[in-house]
C-alpha cells in the first residue's frame, strides 16, 4: 500500500497497511496482466486482534476479467492473535490476459480489527517448503523434517518468534542443510525456540516457512531428588504425554505438604530424567489424594528413553484405598 492510497491505515507490518474494521468483509485486489504456463506466487501478510473464537477468515483468489470466472486458491481461518503471518498460493492461469488477483478478509463475525499488508505477486522461481515439522526434542537438540522438492535449505533457530517477511530477525543458530531430515544441536536446556527454513535455489531463495515452536527438555536431575511442587521449584521439568485426553496441573486446592500438589486425570506424567546408572537400589515415595476411589488407580514405571513414551515399562500398579483422604 503506497502513501497517498485512499485506505484507512492504523497498523502495518512495515509502513502502511489496510485495516479491516469489525463486522465487514474486505476485498482487496489488483488488476494485472498474466501469461499462461507461468507459475505465479501470490502472498499477503495478515494479522488479527481477535479474542476467543471470533476469528476472521481469508481467501486468496483470482478472476479472469475476460470471462469473469473466479478461482479460489487458499482459505485460512487459523489466525494467531497479534501476530503477522504470510498466506501464500502458487497458481497458473489458463490463458494470457488480464486478471484481478486479490484477498477477501471476512471479518463479519468478529468485533475486532484485522489487517493485511505486503501484497506480493511474482513469478515463482524458488518455492517455499510445503511443511516443516518438529519430530523430536531433547535437552540440547531438535530433530526436524522438511517436506519439499528442493535440494538445499537454510535453517535458523530463534529465541524470539520472528515475523514472517522480515529478513533481519534475530537468531541464535544459522545453518545450510542438504537433507530433509536434520538435527540442530548445542541448544540450551529448558528453553523455548522457534525454527524456520527456506529453500535455496540457484540464484535466489524462497520465503521463510512459518516458525515452528519447541521447548527443550530439562537437564537430567541428580539423585536424591525431591519436590512438593511449590512455587519456585522446577515444576516446568515435569511433562505430560502428548495425549489429547485428560488434564493435569499444579493446584492449591489440595496438598499434603506446603501449598501445592500435582493434579492428574487420564494422563501420563513424566518426571525429570534421572542421572543414575541403575534403578535397583532406588526408592520412590510420595502421597496420593483421591476424590473418587472408582478412578484412583495409577501405574508407576520407567522410561529407558526419557524422550520416547513407547519405552515406558510398568513397575507396579497402585490403588488408593480411601477417597477424600
Amino acid at each position: 500500500v503506497d502513501d497517498g492510497d485512499t485506505m484507512w491505515v492504523t497498523q502495518s507490518h512495515y509502513t502502511n497497511g489496510i485495516s479491516i474494521v469489525p463486522y465487514i468483509i474486505c476485498d482487496a485486489a489488483r488488476e494485472v496482466t498474466l501469461k499462461s504456463g507461468v507459475n505465479y506466487e501470490f502472498s499477503v501478510m495478515m494479522k488479527s486482534d481477535f479474542s476467543g473464537n471470533d476469528k476472521p477468515s481469508s481467501i486468496l483468489y483470482y478472476v479472469n476479467l475476460a470471462t469473469n470466472d473466479t478461482t479460489y486458491l487458499d482459505r485460512c481461518n487459523t489466525f494467531e492473535r497479534d501476530y503477522w503471518f504470510r498466506r501464500t498460493a502458487v497458481f497458473t492461469v489458463p490463458s494470457d490476459g488480464d486478471y484481478s488477483v486479490g484477498v477477501i478478509m471476512d471479518n463479519s463475525q468478529s468485533n475486532h480489527y484485522c489487517y493485511i499488508d505486503n501484497y506480493s505477486l511474482r513469478v515463482l522461481s524458488c518455492e517455499t517448503p510445503d511443511k516443516l515439522e518438529i519430530k523430536n526434542v531433547t535437552a540440547h537438540s531438535v530433530d526436524c523434517e522438511i517436506t519439499d522438492n528442493a535440494s538445499q535449505w537454510e535453517v535458523k533457530i530463534c529465541e524470539e518468534k520472528p515475523y514472517i517477511g522480515i529478513e533481519d530477525f534475530k537468531y541464535v543458530v544459522s545453518d545450510t542443510i542438504a537433507s530433509i531430515n536434520f538435527t540442530i544441536s548445542g541448544l540450551q536446556a529448558n528453553t523455548t525456540y522457534y525454527c524456520m527454513v527456506r529453500s535455496l535455489c540457484s540464484d535466489t531463495c524462497s520465503y521463510w516457512t512459518i516458525a515452528q515452536e519447541f521447548t527443550t527438555y530439562c537437564d537430567d536431575m541428580q539423585v536424591p531428588y525431591e519436590t512438593s511442587f511449590e512455587v519456585g521449584e522446577e515444576n516446568y521439568c515435569w511433562r505430560s504425554s502428548n495425549s489429547s485426553n485428560g488434564i493435569y496441573g499444579f493446584v492449591t486446592s489440595e496438598s499434603f505438604f506446603g501449598e501445592k500438589s500435582l493434579m492428574v486425570q487420564d494422563k501420563i506424567m513424566i518426571m525429570p530424567a534421572m542421572d543414575v546408572v541403575s534403578l535397583d537400589v532406588m526408592t520412590l515415595s510420595g502421597y496420593v489424594y483421591a476424590e473418587n476411589t472408582d478412578s484412583a488407580v495409577f501405574s508407576v514405571g520407567v522410561m529407558s528413553n526419557p524422550y520416547d513414551i513407547t519405552t515406558y515399562e510398568e513397575i507396579t500398579t497402585i490403588t488408593v484405598a480411601n477417597s477424600i483422604s
